[in-house]
């Protein structure tokens, strides 16, 4: 071949070229496609393929931390269920955060975990929700629940973040608590009334779950903290192992609540008489397609 014709062939090949995509192209003069000159066409070209690693490199990169973050929680299938599950019911109506902010004592960590739970339900109404978020989605929903109980009993919900906060049951004077509206399942025991407590103990919608705290912090059982730590933390490890409350309807219905299987080995003991909450457990179980949870309480932890 002649170098006219080999011109010529370079000259077709890159009109050729023009109906290529260049996702890569940024300006007119990175559009090698058309230039007859070699060198500026290799030039243009060796511009475009660096950007192209740079970009597959970075998608790399991000799929790396992604892989990273689901190995380091180590979320279980079963979790991924219940976490886009829990994500689905709060977003069942407007998009809100809820009133669970009001019971982290912190206003800075407030502050974070408020622009992290806004941040995460918009991810999710885009379906791009990160791993590494899910469990704080649960957790805060746990809150939610408190805090909407706390109204629904007369609590102040902004008062309960503070940890010399007394119950106002067992308190001293004319007794103005529970409101009149206030549902059968979260109305004082004979225990609550007469045990000084802090009222996180009050919002869970199960009688005799309550009664068996008290009698579990009267006697020295357990440390009452590590169980509100493990009940309403936010922070911590994934939803399968770290001890975990889920609530998938109103907060005072207890055939709404569900307890996770880490919770049943450590906290067993104080719901063995409890059989409306392993009813609710495996009934939200069942619906996913999950085997039922039974009693099998680690006999190293919890009371």
């Amino acid at each position: 071949m002649d170098s006219s014709s080999a011109v010529k062939r370079q000259d077709m090949l890159a009109g050729l070229d023009r109906f290529k995509p260049l996702p890569d192209l940024r300006t007119h003069a990175d559009d090698w496609t058309g230039v007859t000159s070699r060198h500026e066409r290799k030039r243009r070209q060796n511009r475009l393929n660096q950007r192209a690693w740079r970009r597959r490199k970075a998608t790399q990169d991000i799929s790396d931390g992604q892989t990273a973050t689901a190995a380091s929680t180590r979320t279980s299938h079963d979790d991924s269920v219940v976490l886009r599950d829990t994500c689905s019911s709060m977003l069942s109506g407007a998009l809100a955060i809820g009133d669970g902010i009001f019971l982290i004592p912190d206003t800075c960590e407030a502050e974070r975990l408020r622009n992290l739970i806004q941040q995460s339900l918009e991810d999710y109404s885009l379906q791009t929700l990160r791993p590494s978020n899910l469990h704080i989605i649960i957790r805060l929903n746990v809150l939610n629940a408190i805090a909407d109980n706390a109204t629904a009993i007369g609590f102040p919900k902004e008062s309960l973040c503070r940890d010399e906060f007394i119950s106002p049951f067992c308190q001293i004077g004319p007794i103005q608590i529970p409101s009149l509206s206030c549902p059968t399942s979260l109305q004082p025991t004979s225990l609550q009334r007469s045990t000084a407590h802090h009222p996180w103990i009050d919002l869970f919608p199960f009688p005799k779950f309550r009664d068996n705290v008290l009698c579990g912090m009267q006697k020295g059982l357990f440390d009452d903290d590590e169980l509100c730590g493990d009940l309403l933390g936010v922070e911590g490890a994934g939803v399968g192992e770290q001890p975990s409350l889920l609530v998938w309807t109103v907060a005072w219905d207890a055939k709404g609540w569900e307890v996770n299987a880490a919770f049943v080995r450590k906290w067993g003991s104080l719901i063995e008489d409890c059989p409306e909450i392993m009813e609710s457990t495996n009934y939200w179980r069942r619906k996913r397609g999950q085997p039922a949870l039974t009693f099998d309480v680690d006999p190293g932890t919890g009371p």
